[in-house]
């Protein structure tokens, strides 16, 4: 019972939370509950902190680059989240945390001018057209965002139905890039059109 509502607490935490500070232990490493946890982060599409606490505990066994590479090989779904390595016991770099976890707000508050926006999926679309299926050939034709926290876009198609979550996790990851939020997440919708 104990696990059951600390994990239905975390649930409604996430909810609520604009930025989400995922607090995992040097010593301890990545569980199955923080893996759980990813996933509720990423579902929500919160934007997220990792935040390995009791850092002076690891006395050199590894660096934080090393740490890292750790952190994304058993959390692949929070790849693009900042990490910051803090030491809780004496306050070291808890501050620099904070400044972290507030830029992260500020990116997901972010708005794109609707020129902007077309210009930029004019220029994913060039660098990698979305692939024909059955003779029907996907066209991207504008894209308007919709809301924020996290900015939300919703982009009108030609042939929307057509278009592969591939082509859409590369769509994603360029606006990402192009509008400097690569630390948080992006939502995007396809909706049909034509001109």
């Amino acid at each position: 019972p104990v696990e059951f509502f600390s994990q239905v607490r975390t649930e409604r935490a996430i909810r609520r939370a604009d930025v989400v500070l995922l607090m995992l232990s040097a010593m301890e490493g990545v569980s199955t509950t923080d893996r759980k946890t990813a996933d509720m982060i990423l579902e929500e599409h919160k934007a997220c902190l990792i935040v390995v606490n009791k850092w002076d505990e690891n006395k050199g066994q590894a660096t934080t680059g090393e740490y890292v590479k750790y952190i994304e090989g058993r959390l692949p779904t929070l790849r693009h989240a900042p990490v910051a390595f803090t030491t809780a016991l004496d306050g070291t770099r808890c501050w620099q945390t904070i400044d972290v976890a507030l830029d992260l707000y500020a990116q997901t508050s972010t708005q794109v001018s609707t020129p902007a926006l077309n210009k930029a999926l004019v220029r994913a679309e060039q660098e990698h057209e979305p692939p024909t299926f059955k003779g029907s050939k996907p066209r991207l034709l504008y894209g308007v965002q919709v809301a924020a926290k996290p900015p939300t876009f919703v982009i009108h198609c030609r042939h929307a139905d057509k278009i592969d979550k591939k082509y859409l996790r590369y769509l994603s990851t360029r606006l990402r890039e192009l509008f400097d939020l690569s630390e948080i997440p992006i939502r995007i919708f396809l909706r049909e059109a034509s001109r």
